[in-house]
C-alpha cells in the first residue's frame, strides 16, 4: 500500500505542470524535464528505503516509461490503438502508465530491496 501512496504522490503532486508538460518533448528539455520527474519522483520513496539501487532503479524504471513512450507503443502493439483512442483516451493511457509504473515498484521492492 505504501508503494501506490508513494507513486501517486510522486507521479502527480509532486510533478510539477513543467514537467509534464515538457518530459515528452524531444531534445535536452524534454531530457532535463523527465529526468527531473523522476528525481522528484523517487524523493518520496526514501520514506521506505535508503537503498540507493533501490531508489536508482525507481528512477530509472520511471524515466524509461515515460522518456521513450512505453505506454504508447504497447497501447499500439497490444490494442492496435482502438483502447488508448476514443471515449478510451485519457483514462486508458492514465491506468496503463499506472500498471507500468507499479509493476516496476512492486519487482523492485520484491526482488531487489
Amino acid at each position: 500500500m505504501e508503494q501506490v501512496l508513494l507513486h501517486l504522490w510522486g507521479d502527480y503532486i509532486v510533478q510539477s505542470h513543467w514537467m509534464a508538460v515538457n518530459k515528452k518533448e524531444k531534445g535536452w528539455m524534454g531530457d532535463l524535464a523527465c529526468f527531473l520527474h523522476c528525481l522528484t519522483y523517487t524523493l518520496p520513496f526514501i520514506l521506505i528505503s535508503q537503498n540507493i539501487v533501490v531508489l536508482f532503479l525507481i528512477c530509472y524504471s520511471h524515466y524509461y516509461i515515460d522518456r521513450f513512450n512505453l505506454v504508447q507503443w504497447f497501447m499500439k502493439t497490444k490494442w492496435k490503438g482502438d483502447f488508448g483512442f476514443g471515449i478510451f483516451a485519457p483514462w486508458s493511457t492514465i491506468l496503463i502508465d499506472n500498471i507500468l509504473h507499479l509493476t516496476c515498484n512492486f519487482l523492485i521492492f520484491k526482488y531487489i530491496a
